[in-house]
């Protein structure tokens, strides 16, 4: 119908990476100012809101179970967050500049950024 559901309406940049769950029960998304953030789309409830320190979230992606969210920022950081506590599990700098590609395998034990 074109009918708008919810706006994520953060308060900070941009979003420039949105993404659901396998399950649809959360949204993630990536601003152009370092935030992470989940999102309950049946509610509006923010579940998270995290800044990773980072510059542009380029690319946003949920593991095939759902059970991590990875980014990949435009200077070169490739970071794991468990979206059930907002825990970083790792923030790695992969020192090739910007990262405009991030998937999981699909058994969800390895990662790509590129």
């Amino acid at each position: 119908s074109g009918q708008i559901i919810f706006d994520i309406g953060l308060g900070h940049g941009p979003l420039e990476s949105v993404v659901f769950a396998p399950d649809g029960k959360h949204v993630a998304a990536g601003s152009t100012d370092g935030f992470l953030s989940l999102v309950e789309p049946s509610s509006g409830q923010i579940i998270f809101d995290k800044y990773l320190g980072h510059g542009t979230l380029r690319s946003v992606v949920f593991a095939p179970d759902g059970k991590h969210v990875a980014a990949g920022s435009t200077d070169g950081f490739l970071s794991l967050v468990e979206p059930s506590s907002g825990q970083i599990i790792f923030d790695i700098d992969l020192g090739h500049g910007d990262l405009w590609s991030v998937v999981f395998a699909p058994d969800g034990k390895h990662v790509a950024a590129g």
